[in-house]
């Protein structure tokens, strides 16, 4: 009996509790226009979107820089908000949005 209210409890819990969601975000811009962290997780934010690490590269000979990591959210995360937002930047040359489940 106990057994069965304790599975009870946790399988309200995982439907009512928000989950947090992840997602592999690239984004890549001109050297000359550039795209840097602090404005990357600022935009990011603005979607509910977290990350504790930013990669940094600088690629095709150094005329691309490129931006990349995994970002979080509780619920459903904000994707297809965040792809219009980044096509609608005439700074961002790439980006690849590639939702996770852990």
């Amino acid at each position: 009996m106990l057994s069965l209210v304790v599975l009870s409890a946790a399988r309200w819990l995982d439907r009512h509790m928000p989950q947090k969601n992840f997602a592999e975000i690239v984004v890549r811009s001109r050297r000359e226009a550039v795209i840097d962290e602090a404005e990357l997780r600022r935009m990011l934010d603005a979607f509910d979107l977290q990350g504790a690490r930013v990669c940094q590269e600088l690629v095709q000979g150094g005329a691309v820089f490129e931006l990349s990591g995994p970002f979080s959210g509780r619920g459903v995360l904000r994707l297809d908000e965040l792809s219009a937002a980044l096509r609608a930047d005439p700074r961002v040359l790439e980006f690849a949005i590639r939702p996770r489940k852990d």
